[in-house]
């Protein structure tokens, strides 16, 4: 029983962007949602909020589901904005992008202080119909990231979660043309330069996400011959 498509679970063009490379060597077909309900992002994690939006795309879709988490956390401000990295900005202003106004919000949350090392966090969920994920897990290559039964609302669907982190140091102002998000704040500590001071490559060969992503190829790679 093999895996043959994908639902990305996001509506960010800029996160689509960045993982449909990564699945090409795979030969797996990568679907976009379609417009429809967002589901609410009430979990107090990345993991939690991961899971939320990868059972409702995939119950939607009827097909194995893909779904992403990120944010950035800051030491002196208790890991804020974490959950909330979206939002951060809000309320946003008419003529402000969401990214201007969360690059704001967070240099004025550290003006004036020194202590400026943060990281950014990627949680990703993988989930499949059961029926798939029970084959998987009789392999024995399937273990690793496994979500336990009883934390899963829906008992017709499996799950797993990968992690990423990259870290680094928040600037006083931005620089770089590329990326999104707080990536001009972003100094990378593996680039010794912003994320949007890199390449699209560069900086998926270090960044959250790209790590997140790569455990999840290496997952696939080992159950798609089972």
């Amino acid at each position: 029983m093999n895996l043959e498509a994908l639902l990305l679970a996001t509506g960010n063009e800029n996160k689509v962007r960045e993982l449909r490379p990564l699945f090409a060597p795979l030969g797996l077909a990568l679907c976009a949602i379609d417009d429809g309900p967002q589901p609410e992002e009430t979990g107090e994690t990345f993991a939690a909020n991961a899971l939320i939006k990868a059972l409702a795309y995939g119950r939607r879709a009827a097909m194995a589901t893909l779904a992403d988490d990120s944010g950035l956390e800051v030491e002196a401000l208790g890991g804020a904005p974490g959950v909330h990295s979206a939002r951060f900005g809000a309320p946003f202003a008419a003529g402000v992008s969401r990214d201007v106004a969360n690059n704001e919000k967070l240099l004025q949350a550290l003006a004036g202080c020194e202590e400026r090392r943060a990281r950014f966090c990627c949680a990703l969920a993988l989930v499949v119909p059961r029926s798939l994920g029970e084959v998987w897990v009789a392999s024995g290559k399937a273990e690793a990231g496994r979500v336990a039964a009883a934390a899963l609302p829906d008992s017709d669907w499996m799950a797993w979660l990968f992690h990423g982190y990259s870290r680094g140091t928040i600037l006083t102002s931005g620089r770089g043309e590329n990326g999104f998000g707080y990536d001009p704040l972003f100094l990378s500590a593996d680039l010794g330069r912003t994320f949007a001071e890199a390449t699209r490559e560069e900086k998926e060969g270090v960044s959250h996400r790209g790590r997140a992503v790569a455990q999840v190829l290496s997952f696939l790679d080992a159950v798609r011959s089972v």
